[in-house]
């Protein structure tokens, strides 16, 4: 028995394999979009991509090399045990049924801030299809307008959000 927690990390599944290429590339390039939409049907690992993918922009050793998760810096570590200050998810409140303005205005907020751990800012809105309009009107400002070194990923089942 061991005093330290288990701590588990973001697994890509296999058929994930291709689209995380094109993010490694994008990476590799220096050129990751600020914002992406994960657009897949209900079952099929949108949560799991996204967090996937904001471990691997996350972790202090993706800044200078490939877009993976190490397990084993800080960042790693902090993710794994669902206390990444850098992190946020967006999802309904308890008892609601859609994704506030206020809840939007508090990631954006925070994306706009300096980074606690001089990396990427990473807000992951799920599902973004359960915005309100005026929620989703904020998002877009963003989006226009990002902040340096952050990352919205919004995850909808909904082809046309």
């Amino acid at each position: 028995m061991t005093d330290t927690p288990e701590r588990t990390l973001p697994q890509l599944l296999p058929w994930q394999e291709e689209a995380a290429a094109q993010l490694r590339r994008a990476w590799s390039a220096d050129r990751l979009s600020h914002a992406l939409v994960l657009q897949v049907a209900k079952g099929l690992g949108k949560q799991s991509f996204a967090a996937w993918l904001a471990c691997a922009v996350l972790c202090d050793k993706s800044v200078a090399s490939t877009l993976e998760c190490c397990g084993e810096c800080a960042s790693c570590a902090l993710f794994a045990a669902g206390s990444h200050p850098d992190l946020l998810w967006v999802v309904p409140e308890e008892d609601k049924q859609q994704i506030s303005i206020d809840q939007v205005r508090a990631a954006i907020e925070r994306l706009t801030k300096t980074s606690y751990r001089q990396g990427y800012k990473v807000a992951i809105v799920n599902p973004a299809h359960l915005m309100t309009p005026n929620a989703a009107n904020s998002v877009l400002k963003t989006l226009e307008e990002p902040s340096p070194r952050s990352l919205v990923i919004l995850i909808t089942s909904q082809p046309s959000m």
